[in-house]
């Protein structure tokens, strides 16, 4: 495999300068050997081939994937003293630099237990999304429970630049403002940056609801009309204002929209980058009740997220030259500025198998991510009838009683939303 790197891909590559990685963690009800894991990714590399790519720079400096001589992926295997050692490995992983001249650009943890695995799963996030890290772990628990499987192959898979709609229009006033801002701005080099030494690391929290409590709430959110999303959206903003009062960046709240099902062309499950984003005002207002609440948010989350707006940003990044975007978008990050209180990643439902042979799927979390323009980040993933949640924070921004708290109050919202009458 040889390809340029999409524009979206390359602004993501170079903020790999501070280490903008996709973390996933799987808990498995059964030991999982080194060996039978090895077999199903050297078959599952196959299926997918930005598994195994690197990036090489050609005479112009333009980045390029090829998957000629890539290292293997990395699987590591560590044995775990307690349950919660997955959370340190998670948390280091977070954080983790790729080598991307060398790659490839995803790695795997495996911890086993006496009776348990968990698997992490570390992706830079030019190659990968949420969701591709997700169907990437169905897919080897599927090829762990069945050796002779042969699954869908995707050797040429269609391109998120390439497939946005033809009547997305670009919002040209943007950029032009962003051209206007760079004029004085000169080209950076991708830095070297392949030493952690020295770095933050992550705080990180991990809850989950159970099936009963899980089944309540997609309930009660479908009696009352209101998304899911919506609802955890209410509930960690009024936790937030509880526990840290009302702050100027507290009223928007950093969301990353998949754009799969948005596109021109089918890109199913395809393991790569189809992600956009968008900035949502939700400023909480504790005289209001939970519900009404709720549907405010839900209200702008719908005129925040249209086709127009979430591929019109792809489409920006897609028209403008990268001289104009990427000194702009890196002076941003070498001089972070706190701009919203959380981000939250929902993955939704995920309609995957709970049973793998004699692998029984318990749990998944993440999205894990570290991003500098918010305080707080969550990742919520439902599969196997739990909703589990993941909080990502820096402790030089915000300390670790605060963030116990605001979990704690978070917690407090869904177990009330969840036990009020019907």
């Amino acid at each position: 495999m040889k390809r340029k790197l999409l524009k979206s891909e390359t602004i993501l590559w170079k903020w790999g300068s501070i280490s903008l990685n996709i973390v996933m963690a799987a808990i498995i009800d059964a030991i999982i050997s080194k060996e039978d894991l090895h077999i199903a990714l050297d078959k599952i590399q196959s299926c997918h081939p930005l598994l195994q790519v690197r990036i090489e720079l050609d005479e112009k400096n333009q980045p390029w994937f090829t998957s000629n001589d890539v290292a293997d992926v990395p699987l590591i295997l560590q044995e775990k003293a307690t349950p919660g050692d997955w959370l340190q490995v998670a948390r280091e992983e977070i954080t983790l630099d790729f080598n991307w001249k060398q790659g490839p650009l995803i790695r795997l943890i495996l911890l086993q237990g006496t009776t348990t695995s968990e698997l992490v799963v570390n992706c830079h996030h030019c190659i990968s999304d949420g969701l591709a890290v997700s169907y990437l772990i169905r897919d080897l628990l599927t090829q762990l429970g069945q050796p002779t499987i042969t699954l869908p192959r995707f050797t040429n898979p269609p391109l998120l630049d390439h497939s946005l709609p033809d009547h997305i229009p670009c919002n040209f006033f943007l950029k032009t403002a962003i051209s206007l801002v760079n004029l004085a701005l000169s080209w950076l080099k991708k830095p070297e940056a392949v030493d952690n030494t020295g770095k933050e690391p992550c705080g990180l929290i991990t809850w989950q609801l159970s099936r009963t409590q899980t089944k309540t709430l997609i309930r009660k959110c479908r009696k009352e009309g209101v998304s899911i999303h919506s609802v955890l959206s209410t509930a960690f903003q009024a936790a937030q204002f509880e526990i840290q009062g009302t702050k100027k960046h507290f009223t928007k709240i950093y969301t990353p929209v998949s754009v799969r099902n948005r596109l021109s062309k089918n890109i199913g499950e395809v393991f790569g980058f189809y992600t956009s984003e968008t900035y949502i005002p939700l400023p909480y207002h504790p005289e209001n009740n939970f519900w009404q609440t709720a549907r405010s948010f839900q209200a702008q989350i719908k005129k925040y997220t249209t086709d127009q707006k979430t591929l019109g940003l792809i489409k920006l990044f897609n028209t403008a030259s990268l001289q104009t975007l990427a000194p702009l978008m890196l002076s941003a990050i070498k001089k972070p500025k706190i701009r919203f209180g959380y981000m939250i990643s929902n993955l939704g439902k995920l309609d995957f198998p709970e049973q793998y042979g004699v692998y029984q799927l318990k749990a998944i979390y993440g999205p894990m991510v570290y991003i500098n323009c918010a305080e707080k980040a969550i990742g919520v993933t439902t599969v196997s009838g739990r909703m589990t949640f993941s909080l990502t924070y820096l402790h030089s921004v915000i300390n670790s009683e605060t963030i116990e708290k605001i979990h704690e109050n978070s917690v407090k919202w869904l177990e009330q939303v969840i036990s009020i009458k019907s």
